[in-house]
């Protein structure tokens, strides 16, 4: 963290300045509404913030923040036109479409970040192709998933035995936790 925190320092012009920042949320209401409620404390603070969505999403965000509209691919993946957010499908082949189709925005966001470089870049975590973006870029991965849930994800990575205890027992006591945790 601190190396991307110095790396923002070293693009800002002075330490004064407002940053000049890119979100670029995941198409979806529990993926969206975190960053939009992050870019509203970065706009309220003074900094620059604009957020990278596709125009059926351009309308959840307050007018107060910037937006950049990203062509959304409906036709390259097979979706009718302004069906672009997770929550707007009807089964799980029209929820893999618009998956696919965030994939495709890749080409558009890598060209807006080269011809308008922010000082930093925070990309949702289901953005799998963040990685192959200019590095040049400070980036920040962001997940919206609260932080109890990852520590559970991560004491399972860690203690696999742990989900193999007693199946007599209703719940199962999960090791790699600060305090005993028992998960039902």
């Amino acid at each position: 963290m601190e190396d991307l925190e110095a790396k923002i320092s070293d693009s800002k012009p002075d330490d004064s300045s407002p940053l000049k920042l890119y979100l670029l949320p995941f198409l979806a209401p529990g993926h969206m509404i975190p960053q939009i409620n992050l870019a509203q404390v970065f706009a309220f603070r003074g900094h620059h913030v604009t957020i990278l969505t596709t125009p059926s999403n351009a309308k959840l965000i307050p007018k107060h923040l910037n937006v950049h509209i990203l062509n959304f691919p409906s036709e390259e993946v097979g979706l009718p036109s302004g069906l672009e957010n997770i929550s707007l499908a009807k089964d799980n082949n029209t929820a893999y479409k618009i998956w696919r189709a965030s994939k495709l925005l890749k080409p558009e966001v890598e060209n807006f970040l080269n011809h308008n470089p922010p000082h930093a870049l925070i990309i949702d975590i289901m953005y799998t192709w963040r990685s192959t973006l200019n590095n040049s870029i400070p980036t920040f991965v962001y997940s919206p998933m609260p932080v109890f849930a990852l520590c559970v994800v991560e004491a399972i990575n860690r203690h696999p035995q742990t989900l193999a205890s007693d199946s007599s027992l209703p719940y199962v006591v999960l090791g790699g936790l600060p305090t005993m945790s028992r998960l039902i």
